[in-house]
């Protein structure tokens, strides 16, 4: 099994462990989760979604990838948190869409995210979809957090 760790919004990836056979995977892109101008006024939550992209290389048939993000830097235990010179915005990343699914490392009632096998040099898009709950009442400012996605293969 090797791990891959690498910040959602910017790359950097290590190898952490060594595999039987010959399989190698590597991230080749990070599409990152970018919700734009926060209004605290806003009675509807600001959604926004990225991904990240893996390419796996000499996978066996039952070789998966399985995928984990820490809760940032700013985080409050399970609340990720953006973080501004002016303070904090609270903010979550989800496994699905409707944004029911809290994309963690597997513990405290978060998930993870496991592909179905893989093919031999065809990338793998994983969406991560993102939301700001609304009414939170925040000073301007650009606020922002680096999230480490941990793959397992």
């Amino acid at each position: 099994m090797k791990r891959i760790a690498c910040p959602l919004i910017a790359l950097a990836a290590a190898l952490l462990a060594p595999q039987a056979h010959a399989a190698a995977c590597a991230v080749v892109g990070i599409g990152p989760v970018a919700f734009g101008a926060y209004d605290p006024f806003a009675i509807r939550a600001a959604d926004s979604a990225g991904d990240v992209a893996f390419r796996c290389t000499g996978v066996a048939a039952d070789d998966r990838l399985r995928i984990e993000l820490d809760f940032g830097r700013s985080a409050s235990g399970a609340q990720r948190r953006l973080r501004s010179f002016a303070g904090t915005l609270d903010y979550q990343l989800y496994l699905d869409s409707a944004r029911t699914q809290v994309w963690g490392d597997g513990a405290g009632g978060t998930n993870t995210w496991t592909s179905g096998a893989l093919s031999d040099g065809v990338d793998v898009h994983v969406p991560v979809y993102g939301r700001i709950r609304a009414g939170q009442n925040v000073p301007a400012g650009a606020y922002a957090d680096t999230i480490t996605v941990t793959v397992e293969f």
